[in-house]
This record gives C-alpha cells, structure tokens and sequence, in this order.
C-alpha cells in the first residue's frame, strides 16, 4: 500500500531526503573501460515497470547522468585528456595569465570612481575682469533664452537659475530624471557647446560647463613664485591642452589682474620735504578715497560722513598728479614732485597650495576615462620644458587614482595570504593550498577579459571585485580537492582492510580518484557558480546613473568566477597529478 496513492508520495519523498542525507558518501557507478580511453562514457539505463512508483537509490543516483549524459561524457573525455596533457595546460594557463597582464597595463583604461550622472549641471559665465554689471545680465538672458529650447530641463516651465555677479556669472540647469529623457547629460551639453561658444564670440565672454562633481575633470596644478611667469607658462600648457582630443572647457583658475597706477616714491626728495612712504600714502588716500569724519543719527540709522576732495578735482590722472601734500613745515608741493607713476595690473586673487603659489588649468574630460586623459595630456606636453624652478603636476583624482592602485596591491597580497593559511590549517598541507590557489589567478584572467570586452574602466569597484574573487573563486576549488582526498582516503582504508598495500597503490594511481571526484563535483560546482552570477547579471546590466559604480564591479565578479569555475574543472586536477608527480620524483629519488 505504501507504493501506492498518496502513501506511495509520501513514503517517496522520505526516501528521498534519506537519499540526500548520503549525498557524496555512495559513488556514482560509471561503466568505462579505461580512465584514458576514448570510448564511450556512456551510462547503462534502466526501465522502470509501471508498477514501481518509487525509483530506487541506485537508479534516483543515475538521474544525473541521464539528465546530464552528454556534458557529464564531454566533461570527463576532456578532463582525462587535460591529464595526459597537463603541462601544455598549465604552461598555456601561464601564457593565458600573461597576456591577461598584458592587456591590464596597455589596453585597459583607468579611472578613480566612476561619474555618476546626475541630472543637473551648470554653465559659468566668464567676462573680462571690470565688465559692467548690465552686461553680464544681458550674456546671461541670451543664454537662458537658448536653454528653454532644450525639451529635457524639467518641469513645465523651465527650471533655469541664473545668479550673475559683476564679471562672472552662473546659471543652474536642473534636466528631468534619467529615466525619463534619452539623452545624458554629457550629450545635452555637447548639443549646446556650439550655441554659447556664438554667445561668447559676440560678447568676448568664456562659457563653460560644470557638472556636480568634479570627478569628471581633470587638474593640472602649476607652481612657481613669480604670478607674471607662472600665468605665462600656464597660458602655455592650457593651450596645449586645448589641443587634446576628448578634452572640453580647459580653463586657468586664475583672473587677469585689475588695471591700477603705482606710485614710486624718491624717498630722497620725499625726506628733503619731511616726509615719508607712510605720510604719503595717508595724505593720498584721505583726498581720494576720504576719512570718515562723524557719523549722522537718525532715528534707528546711523550714516558714515565721509571727508574728501570735490570730484571735479580727483576726475582724472592729471588731477591725481597735482594733488597737494602738506610739508610739516607748512609747505605745499605737488605729489609729481616726490612720485613717479605708472601703470599697471594687480593680481585678482593669488592661490596657494602647501605654501606654494600656483595656478591650477583645468579641462572637463567627457567620456574619457581619467587614466586615458592624463595620458593623453602628458603626449601633449612632453615637449614643454618649465622654467627653473617652475613645475606642474597633475591634482585631483589622479594622486588618489595611483595611491589607490598602490595600496590594492598590498591589500591583494594580503589577501591571498589569509586565505592561504586557513587553507592550509584546514587541510593540514603546504602542497594542497597552493594547488587550491591557483584559482586565484584564474579568476583574475577572466576579470580582464570580461572587463576588456565590456569596455568597462579599472576602477575602485574593480578592485573590490578582485578582491572578493579572492574568497570566492577558491570555493569551487576547495569542494574538488576535498572530494579527491575523500574517496583516495575511502580506497586506501578498503584496500588496508583486504590486507593489501592500499597507500602505495594510491599513490602511484591518484587518477581513478581525480577522475572520479571530477564526475561528482561537476553539478555542485556549476549550480553553485551559476547563481552567483546569476543573481550579478542585473547589477552587471544596469543603466541607472550610478550604473558606473557598481557595473564594473559586478563585471569583474561574474567575469572571474565565470572563468575560474571553467578553468578549475581541468586545471585543479592537473595541477594535484603535477603535484603527485614532483611527489613521485622526490621518492624515487631518495629510494635510489
């Protein structure tokens, strides 16, 4: 009664769960005639009456070859001759791993984070130092008129910010979210580059763009004492930048200098007069500029009374020329009389980093990777030689870029190193870890490749990938070898209890075993592997706008198991006969 109706079910999938509970303690029968044959793998059917409801064990355990004929009979012919070929494989793997490295330092681009989009960005209005207040207006009205043009600015009537400020100026541009607009932000401003570049060639303004984040510019920080030669070499290089293919806006962080009259004083004649550098300056600026004198109250108001010349006699330079100073001995004399003048610019505004005066040129990247950019600008300028003592150097970014770089080295060291010793206190072996972690660098060759194909950048995210590739890519690798020194052990305790020399039969046969172990472990590895990278595809896919952070990360992940699940299946086991060889070696050696 048991086989039948719901009793037969259900005595059926308790059968079942018992089956699981031995799951990789019962063999798989396979029928070869040779572990290096290429005869048929094939697995002997057995036909059920229509009376048994129930399968038994031997015939639930033939499922997964009769599930899995063709890739399980694929799987163990290349397998076996892996093993008769298992150096050409390993030096091939070596040459693979190479030309991985290869295509790492030449071909891959370099970034630090990744841009993420954001829907809003920001156009500068530059006019010359001293503009009139009316004309920055009148710039910035032109370019708001040309932005409502632009189906992507957000809401119905356009959400457009303009705040102008003498002689520069900024408008705040916020679009419609990603997910509702076709184009990006970096191709609406490439449509609206031509429109102001007009603006400015009529008002002889500098236009340029400016997204939140300065991750999508690169800095080129210049230093030097003199600001008269720094702006000169900086004018030089931001040229040349100019120049580079992929770059846009490049842009000093520097003001031209307000024109002003200096005054040289004869400190000579001056102190023949009685006067000194000080005296002058004061007498000067209390005729021009005035002294407060007192302050009118009124009421809840309190007005500054300033003190000074009439403005018809301060109207001009000549005016300036024949203002009288007074001598401590009553004595007028004119201030041409003990001053030379001359015309001049002073600096707007001087920068400093670590101490250092400096001027920073500036250029929005676009769509290059930051890596690729510096290279490119470093092309450009190599033939530029600074002054003594005058040198630039790229900022930003890029220290952090090659810092980093630096420091996942030694965080990739580590890593491989923690994971060698748990693996070796779990298998209590100096030999078996190492076989483990060859996956390591198999993973790493399927990162490359996945990222060279996707023509995805090596960023931050890459090398948190890498670094989780270290933990996971030897989990395939751990169930294999574990599964090989199970069933050596599992033989030579049977072959000890027939009285036979079980160790040195094994030792000298280790194939059957690998063989074997190969055959079981071929479902778990797969099923294990393929939801892991299953469960990565979406964020590998994504397009969202922080899709630049995470996709590359994804990529590296799935890229790398993908390969070392691939690569492990043969090489692992070639490396464990490589092993048993050198094993096999060293005895022979001391034997003899």
């Amino acid at each position: 009664l048991a086989h039948k109706g719901w009793g037969g079910k259900i005595f059926g999938l308790l059968r079942k769960g018992n089956d699981r509970e031995n799951y990789g303690e019962e063999e798989v029968e396979s029928k070869a005639p040779s572990e290096f044959s290429n005869g048929a793998y094939g697995e002997s059917k057995q036909e059920l009456s229509p009376e048994e409801d129930l399968p038994s064990p031997q015939s639930q355990k033939r499922k997964f070859s009769l599930n899995f004929p063709k890739l399980y009979n694929l799987y163990r012919k290349t397998l076996a001759f892996t093993l008769r070929k298992r150096y050409i494989a390993i030096a091939s793997l070596v040459l693979l791993f190479f030309l991985s490295l290869i295509i790492y330092r030449n071909f891959l681009e370099k970034d630090y984070m990744g841009t993420t989009e954001q829907s809003e960005f920001t156009i500068f209005v530059e006019l010359p130092s001293g503009a009139k207040l009316e004309i920055s207006d009148q710039v910035v009205s032109e370019v708001e008129s040309m932005l409502t043009t632009i189906p992507e600015i957000k809401g119905v009537t356009k959400t457009v910010t303009a705040r102008v400020e003498g002689w520069s100026s900024k408008v705040y541009v916020t679009l419609v979210p990603r997910s509702e607009r076709a184009r990006t932000v970096q191709e609406i401003i490439d449509t609206l580059r031509p429109h102001v570049k007009k603006i400015g060639e009529i008002y002889d303004t500098f236009i340029y763009f400016s997204e939140p984040q300065s991750a999508s510019e690169v800095f080129l920080d210049i230093y030097g004492y003199d600001y008269n030669v720094l702006r000169d070499l900086a004018i030089s290089l931001a040229k040349r930048m100019g120049t580079v293919a992929g770059l846009a806006d490049v842009k000093l962080r520097y003001k031209p200098g307000r024109p002003e009259m200096r005054f040289n004083v004869d400190k000579q004649r001056a102190a023949y007069f009685g006067l000194s550098v000080r005296d002058i300056a004061e007498i000067t600026h209390a005729q021009m500029r005035g002294l407060r004198a007192t302050y009118f109250h009124d009421k809840a108001h309190q007005v500054e009374t300033i003190a000074r010349l009439d403005e018809r006699h301060r109207r001009n330079f000549e005016d300036l020329r024949k203002l009288t100073l007074d001598t401590p001995s009553g004595a007028q004399i004119y201030l041409e009389q003990i001053v030379d003048f001359n015309f001049a610019l002073s600096p707007s505004e001087i920068w400093r980093k670590d101490k250092s005066r400096m001027i920073q040129v500036s250029a929005h990247r676009g769509r290059l990777a930051l890596g690729t950019a510096v290279e490119r600008i470093k092309k450009s300028l190599a033939h530029i030689k600074p002054p003594k003592d005058y040198y630039y150097e790229f900022a930003g970014d890029y220290q952090e870029m090659v810092q980093n770089e630096k420091e996942f080295k030694f965080a990739l060291c580590v890593m491989v190193l923690l994971v060698f010793i748990v693996l070796a206190s779990l298998f209590e072996s100096y030999s078996q870890p190492l076989i483990i972690m060859v996956t390591v660098p198999m993973a790493v060759i399927g990162a490359i490749l996945a990222l060279f194909v996707t023509g995805k950048p090596i960023t931050m995210g890459v090398f948190i990938g890498l670094i989780m590739l270290g933990g996971i890519a030897v989990n395939n690798a751990i169930i294999l070898v574990d599964r090989i020194n199970h069933l050596r052990k599992k033989e030579e305790d049977t072959l000890v209890g027939n009285n036979l020399n079980g160790g040195e039969i094994l030792r000298r046969e280790p194939l059957k075993a690998i063989l074997k172990a190969g055959g079981d472990r071929l479902r778990p590895i797969l099923m294990t592997s393929l939801t892991t990278i299953l469960g990565l595809l979406p964020m590998a896919l994504d397009r969202s706008e922080g899709s630049s952070l995470w996709s590359p990360l994804a990529i590296t992940v799935i890229g790398g198991l993908a390969a070392s699940t691939i690569l492990t299946l043969f090489i692992v086991p070639a490396f464990y006969m490589i092993f048993e060889d050198i094993k096999k070696l060293i005895r022979l050696t001391h034997e003899a």
